[in-house]
């Protein structure tokens, strides 16, 4: 059985990528050859490109200061993609090249991550297998549209390419709620990729931090000055260095910047942090694989992307680890791993059974 997988796979993000490993290598221990379609879609291409093209001289000049870091990271990603990824023998620039994927797979899977959210893909309907000629052979897993309601502008669109889906499987529960009122179908929640792999097995891969003081990592992909400010008294409190994985070049908060890192150094970071401080998605995904003690602010306006967020603490019940107004009553309190690996134990074993269900059900 040959699967090929729809996913960000090239993107300069630390979740896009692990996630597609996880994907990859879950199906793979199923007995199924993987590959992941090395698509490249202009609109995300663009959001990493070291030097983007701007005729706005500010602009020129504040990507030509960041164009060594921003490819000092870029670079990284791509070792780590030769190293770890799968990916086809050759890159599609067009549905037209899509199409002779079809006579490749035996089934295709799109997802995990917000592909299906328009803003990120300039709603590219590729990553909704359009070019796929079979219907049966088009499944989804762990999806996200990265908010509460797909644009209304797009809403026809959305409830016809979801249609020709055979079987439906969203990240969050925002997700099934979209899908039931778009086509009326019941679509199954499961597990981000990332959590299909155990600690150990990311272990396996990250890369140690050369810091030999305790630390605590602030990790955002939004900025708020409530988030800067709890990190900073977070740290003075535990005596601990603040770490900021950014590869900002102003100063606003006072901690030491790392920036650049690769996806292996990024795990390294997460597993030996003393604390996660952050309002990523795959941060507070990777601090609870790695049982850490984390604290998690919602993104700041104009953000739409905090279903997710939500929709991850109310799954392990960790409202309790919310930063409001740059404060937190719980930092003195541990976190319950014990029974929240349970849960993941118990939502592990249903995933893993869909992606089993897809490698082994027949056409109809």
């Amino acid at each position: 059985m040959k699967i090929g997988i729809l996913t960000f796979q090239n993107a300069v993000n630390y979740g896009a990528v692990l996630q597609a490993y996880a994907l990859q290598n879950s199906i793979e221990k199923l007995g199924a050859e993987v590959r992941l379609i090395d698509y490249q879609c202009n609109k995300v291409n663009s959001l990493y490109d070291p030097f983007p093209k701007t005729t706005n001289l500010k602009k020129f000049v504040s990507n030509l200061l960041w164009y060594q870091r921003k490819k000092k990271k870029k670079m990284a990603f791509e070792r780590f993609e030769k190293k770890y990824l799968k990916l086809t023998d050759k890159k599609y620039y067009t549905k037209q090249e899509l199409k002779n994927t079809n006579y490749l797979f035996d089934k295709f899977i799109s997802g995990s991550d917000q592909i299906w959210r328009a803003e990120s893909t300039d709603f590219d309907t590729t990553y909704f297998l359009d070019f796929v000629k079979d219907n049966t052979k088009k499944y989804s897993y762990a999806a996200s549209f990265g908010a509460d309601k797909v644009e209304e502008r797009y809403r026809k669109q959305y409830m016809n390419l979801l249609k020709q889906y055979q079987e439906i499987s969203v990240r969050e529960k925002q997700g099934q709620i979209i899908i039931k009122e778009l086509i009326n179908k019941e679509a199954r929640i499961d597990l981000d990729p990332t959590f299909l792999l155990k600690k150990e097995e990311w272990q396996f891969i990250e890369k140690m931090p050369d810091n030999k003081k305790k630390y605590i990592v602030l990790f955002i992909i939004r900025k708020s000055k409530s988030i800067f400010r709890f990190a900073e008294k977070l740290a003075k409190e535990k005596g601990c260095e603040l770490i900021y994985i950014s590869n900002d070049r102003k100063k606003e908060v006072n901690a030491k910047y790392v920036g650049g890192i690769s996806p292996e150094e990024w795990l390294g970071y997460i597993d030996n942090a003393e604390y996660v401080v952050t309002n990523s998605f795959h941060g507070v995904a990777f601090s609870i694989i790695y049982q850490k003690n984390f604290f998690l602010e919602l993104q700041p306006p104009p953000a739409k992307a905090n279903a997710r967020l939500e929709n991850i603490m109310d799954i392990f019940h960790l409202r309790e680890r919310e930063i409001v107004d740059g404060e937190n009553e719980n930092i003195e309190k541990e976190i319950d791993y014990k029974n929240i690996e349970k849960m993941i134990d118990e939502q592990r074993k249903k995933s893993i059974a869909y992606l089993t269900h897809i490698i082994e059900r027949e056409k109809n």
